[in-house]
């Protein structure tokens, strides 16, 4: 419709030249909008074509008239149907290049685990960090009093058993788990005990490298190199004496995938194990009614320095790992039977200085960790009152012993006692 328009109204523009200068003559378009031909006597043009501008040119009235008329007019009906008949053109788009899955080097490290296949993922947008929280209880103020003078940054969370939170310090500020990830690596393996892939039963052999690399072990001597155990003598090696031994043969039966699969399975939204943390979607965290900003600013240099030290890093919060504590509690790690097998593990922690450290007649099942600049733990409190989740991190502070102190004062707190 467009092309027959342009047609009619070259038409009507040629019929006014034609009238100025010889009014008997008539030019009539013919033929569809794809090829026409027009009919004419004689002609003067000012051409103003369909296609670009072309100079003004004056037609004497002469023997070549019609010779000349004729000629441009056939130039216009082969232009209109070359146009017609041309096909459009298709825009070329550039493949997409192939996708790389990018291979980390098998290495493995005294204190944390060694370097798997990461996934190669896209950059996320990043997502604002939850506000976090400040309730009003003498629990939050003895935490903010205790916790607000120390130099480095902490992080602290207590639930009751119904979720209700007691106390919150940096709650949702991200800290590098040290060894407090073998929680995670403890319900994925039994999981997959559950779902019958693996047994407790089936014997996992000690590799010599793992012993040298680790620089021995909490649990296993340098005797057990090269010998074979059984994965349940493992999973209580892991959980009640942190044994590094038993976790990097335990990685060997799961991945990285695995792991925050079953992290983002039990509740633990914003736990990131194996990660890059410029990948991770909260990224770069935001301060919240429990958080400052320069806390946010130390806790984000450290955990940048421990990924380009190894390549990954396990980032965790406060509250992440108290819901996967309250999981424990409700039964909700992976199952009834897995969350009973890991607190059985942990009621028998070795490591007894920090959160349960001053809480003698009280039962505690927890998993602490370390690694230079931070002093963690998590677990829960069983309290005459009811069971409370806990979870306390440190990161960038400089005097450990003193980090593992505050740490045991803070367990005074979560059990109610923050008479320190």
């Amino acid at each position: 419709m467009e092309d027959r328009a342009q047609i009619d109204a070259f038409s009507a523009i040629l019929q006014r030249r034609i009238n100025r200068r010889w009014p008997p003559i008539a030019i009539t378009a013919r033929g569809a909008p794809e090829c026409v031909v027009f009919a004419v006597a004689s002609v003067r043009c000012d051409s103003a074509m369909l296609g670009d501008p072309r100079r003004r040119n004056r037609l004497h009235r002469n023997s070549l008239l019609s010779t000349s008329v004729a000629l441009l007019l056939l130039s216009l009906v082969l232009a209109a149907c070359s146009r017609s008949s041309a096909q459009p053109e298709i825009p070329v788009i550039a493949a997409a290049p192939a996708y790389e899955t990018a291979t980390l080097p098998p290495i493995v490290t005294p204190i944390i685990t060694p370097i798997p296949t990461a996934t190669n993922t896209a950059t996320p947008e990043p997502t604002p960090t939850p506000n976090g929280y400040w309730p009003e209880t003498d629990e939050q103020y003895a935490a903010n009093s205790l916790l607000s003078s120390q130099s480095g940054v902490y992080g602290f969370v207590v639930m009751e058993a119904d979720g209700r939170i007691v106390s919150s310090y940096n709650s949702r500020t991200p800290f590098v788990t040290a060894s407090t990830y073998k929680v995670v690596l403890m319900a994925d393996i039994l999981k997959r005990v559950e779902n019958g892939e693996l047994s407790l039963d089936q014997e996992l052999y000690l590799d010599h490298a793992i012993f040298d690399r680790s620089g021995g072990d909490m649990y296993f001597t340098w005797g057990d190199a090269g010998t074979y155990r059984p994965l349940g003598d493992l999973l209580y090696a892991v959980g009640a004496w942190s044994s590094n031994v038993s976790a990097l043969t335990l990685l060997t039966l799961t991945t990285p995938d695995a792991l925050n699969e079953t992290a983002h399975e039990i509740g633990m939204e914003q736990t990131y194990l194996f990660a890059n943390p410029y990948e991770v979607p909260y990224w770069p965290p935001q301060p919240g009614v429990d958080s400052s900003q320069e806390d946010i600013d130390e806790v984000m240099t450290y955990i940048i320095d421990s990924y380009e030290e190894e390549g990954w890093v396990n980032i965790t919060t406060p509250y992440d790992m108290a819901i996967y504590q309250l999981g424990l509690i409700h039964g909700t790690v992976v199952s009834h039977w897995v969350s009973a097998y890991i607190v059985d593990i942990l009621l028998d922690n070795a490591i007894r200085d920090r959160l349960p450290a001053y809480l003698w007649d009280v039962q505690v099942a927890d998993k602490p960790g370390n690694l230079v600049g931070a002093v963690n733990d998590t677990g829960v409190i069983y309290l005459d009152s009811g069971p409370r989740a806990v979870a306390a991190y440190s990161a960038s502070v400089w005097d450990e012993a003193h980090a593992t102190e505050i740490l045991a004062l803070l367990g005074l707190i979560a059990a109610g006692r923050p008479a320190y």
